[in-house]
């Protein structure tokens, strides 16, 4: 029982299930005490009041059924191999046939089923912009009131005691939005393979050999860092169009997800990086 409910997979797989189901919020529990600093929290905060609506809208019930059959495939193997294999399960089976779109894939029509799953897509891509936004505004706040509190006590305007206290409030907001970086981390690299498998899918559907496959992917990459590079880190809003332009659209869209999961890696990693050196700064002022 204890490697059952220890294994990470599993965890991931149930955390999933609850973020849909409202068993709590996917980012964690709220552990700031606001105080000082309530024009910094205030992202996490409204991210965390919008976030079933959120989801509810992105329809992000459409991998569902990839969800459920990681559930199964782990009940029956109790290994992270049985989970993979009955996510590929409920994929075919039930993933793109979700909470929103029902039997979506057994829409006949090519054409009307991948604008179902382009539509899952841009809509969650458009939820990490939210939560990458959200998170470098906390960040770039609770860094500007540290350096404020540094600049108050060394200014003699504060005392060590007074410094602490907006310390810690501080260092706690960082923590949490860190959370909420990981948690949505984690989520989209499962986003990921659910992205890639219903791509290979439709593109197999289509007829295009797997280097056709590949060129596709690479070319819609390279569109999206140029994007990038250009500050235009956006969802694409292009309409998909019958035919071949869909797989181009979301292989479009798997590239953007790439990018944006990449942003919020990179996010955490700044946020690791500020609060030593905060960490580092107090220990200094306290001695």
């Amino acid at each position: 029982m204890q490697k059952t409910c220890s294994n990470p997979k599993f965890l991931l797989i149930m955390l999933l299930l609850c973020s849909l189901s409202g068993c709590g919020s996917k980012y964690g529990d709220q552990i700031t005490k606001v105080d000082r600093y309530p024009e910094c929290y205030r992202p996490i905060e409204e991210l965390r009041k919008s976030e079933y609506a959120v989801e509810k809208s992105t329809a992000l019930g459409v991998f569902l059924g990839a969800v459920g059959g990681a559930v199964a495939g782990y009940a029956a193997t109790r290994d992270g191999k049985g989970a993979l294999i009955g996510a590929a399960a409920g994929a075919v089976v039930g993933g793109v046939a979700g909470y929103y779109f029902g039997d979506s894939q057994k829409i006949a029509n090519d054409n009307q089923r991948r604008d179902k799953y382009l539509e899952v897509m841009r809509n969650y891509n458009g939820k990490m912009d939210a939560e990458s936004v959200t998170a470098s505004a906390a960040m770039e706040c609770y860094s500007r009131a540290f350096q404020s509190a540094v600049l108050d006590y060394r200014s003699k305007r504060i005392s060590k005691e007074e410094f602490d206290r907006r310390y810690t409030e501080i260092a706690s907001g960082m923590q949490e939005v860190g959370t909420v970086l990981d948690r949505a981390i984690a989520e989209g690299h499962e986003m990921q393979d659910g992205y890639m498998q219903l791509f290979t899918q439709e593109a197999q559907k289509s007829g295009l050999s797997q280097q056709d496959s590949q060129n596709i992917l690479s070319a819609a990459s390279a569109q999206a860092a140029k994007k990038t590079a250009q500050g235009n880190t956006g969802a694409s809003s292009r309409a998909s169009t019958p035919g071949m332009n869909q797989i181009g659209d979301m292989a479009t869209q798997v590239a953007q997800l790439d990018m944006k999961l990449a942003g919020q890696e990179a996010n955490r990693k700044r946020i690791a990086e500020l609060s030593k050196v905060m960490e580092r700064e107090r220990a200094n002022i306290m001695l």
